[in-house]
Formats: C-alpha cells, sequence, structure tokens
C-alpha cells in the first residue's frame, strides 16, 4: 500500500511510480481501505483507547492512529528482514 524510494533515487520518483500497472495500483488503494479505519484516529478510535483491555476490546484491532501505524511498520520491518 506503499512505494518506498529511497532517499538517492528521490529525483527518479514519476519514473518509478509511471512503472506501476493499473492493478497494482488497485491492490494498493486496496490495502489502504483496509487500513483507513485504523489510520484515521477519529471520535471511535479515541473512544475504544480511552475503554481500555478491561472493557473487552479486541486486542487486535489498534487503539489509535499511532498505534495503527507502529504496527504497520513493524510488519514491514520484519518483512524485509
Amino acid at each position: 500500500m506503499s512505494v518506498s524510494v529511497p532517499q538517492e533515487r528521490l529525483p527518479l520518483l514519476p519514473q518509478i511510480l509511471a512503472n506501476y500497472s493499473r492493478r497494482e495500483i488497485r491492490q494498493m488503494r486496496e490495502l489502504l481501505r483496509g487500513w483507513r479505519r485504523v489510520l484515521w484516529y477519529g471520535y471511535s478510535c479515541a473512544a475504544l483507547s480511552a475503554a481500555g483491555p478491561a472493557s473487552g476490546r479486541d486486542a487486535s484491532v489498534p487503539r489509535d492512529a499511532f498505534e495503527g501505524l507502529m504496527r504497520l511498520l513493524r510488519a514491514r520491518l520484519e518483512r524485509e528482514n
């Protein structure tokens, strides 16, 4: 759902992005839609965060956008290693 580009290749970003097919772009957008609820910090996420673990909140659902982003970055690091 994201494109990682080393800093030294940033001048080539337009060409790098042009190499993605419509199918690949569609797949990335679908993944982003799935994470939108987690990455969007709003009232409902704040309410879940305030509820805490004793409330029976599903621990697999991130409490807020920051936790969701940290999980996403951890998954990316694990995938790269």
